[in-house]
């Protein structure tokens, strides 16, 4: 265990940087660039925001108070300011009106929050002149995303995971499981808040977070489950664009994933995944996540 442990100190900034470089973001680990940190406190985005310090980044974390947690906002900010200035960080914080938004959009609280916090990030981004920003998404989210898309009946075009990078946005912590990134902390002596609502299910996500998830655990099947996900975003993406590059390769994985499609419409899914484990030798790209943790 104590080697386990070691490793897992000493392996994220590689395994992110490694991820970086796979997936588009190479041009982030030359020099000293200026990247946004979306830091709400959480495990996730104080791992972030310590992974940019170790990549050499000038991380500006940017944080975001919706307020709908009352004292427990309030908390958060706190905590999120003392942190940055204990690691010497440039911090940027904002108070949103997510009622007012939902008066005059008609959204649901989720998303009224995530479009305040992704225009405001555009924003910053652009008068602070970084050059992207990051969040702190990691695998255990395109396990989720994956999951929701398949309950609401997606077929293969849109039962992928998140992208690694969309525009200016990077998610650098794909690559790391929420138990990796909770035991690295833990080493590090790093301390992060727990948003209370992450308990609650009154939203899908929250249900399969905290039922479908720990059943794949106990089950034995969440690696598999995981790294499907990876496979099929990825070869989602290489598929698109080898048919648009005439890569006569490419266009035989996009026919195996149809027929992977199949498969899983049969009930067949042990050889769904099959298919999925054959994919993946053409894609590539996702040793990290098939590695024992």
């Amino acid at each position: 265990m104590t080697n386990r442990r070691t490793n897992l100190i000493e392996s994220p900034t590689g395994r992110v940087r490694q991820y970086m470089r796979d997936n588009g973001m190479g041009w982030l680990l030359t020099g000293h660039p200026r990247v946004g940190i979306a830091c709400s406190g959480g495990a996730d985005s104080m791992t972030l925001l310590h992974t940019a310090i170790d990549l050499g980044w000038e991380p500006v974390a940017l944080h975001c108070n919706f307020g709908l947690r009352g004292e427990e906002s309030e908390r958060d900010e706190a905590f999120v300011s003392d942190a940055c200035a204990k690691a010497g960080v440039e911090l940027h914080k904002i108070r949103f009106d997510v009622d007012g938004r939902m008066k005059e959009t008609g959204e649901s609280v989720e998303m009224a929050c995530r479009a305040l916090r992704y225009e405001w990030f555009q924003e910053i981004a652009g008068t602070m002149r970084l050059e992207a920003v990051a969040t702190g998404h990691h695998g255990d989210d395109n396990v989720e995303t994956f999951l929701l898309n398949t309950i609401r009946g997606c077929g293969t075009g849109g039962a992928k995971g998140i992208p690694p990078r969309r525009g200016i946005f990077i998610r650098p912590l794909l690559c790391l499981t929420r138990q990796q990134i909770l035991l690295f902390l833990e080493m590090k002596g790093l301390e992060h808040v727990t948003d209370s609502t992450n308990h609650s299910n009154d939203f899908s996500r929250n249900k399969i977070l905290r039922g479908m998830l720990p059943l794949q655990y106990e089950r034995g099947v969440y690696r598999p489950v995981r790294a499907g996900v990876c496979k099929l975003f990825l070869l989602n993406q290489a598929s698109q664009q080898a048919v648009v590059a005439g890569d006569v390769r490419g266009s035989g994985v996009y026919t195996a994933a149809r027929s992977g499609e199949a498969f899983l419409e049969g009930g067949q899914y042990d050889v769904a995944y099959l298919v999925a484990a054959e994919i993946v030798g053409v894609v590539g790209g996702v040793g990290d996540m098939l590695q024992p943790f």
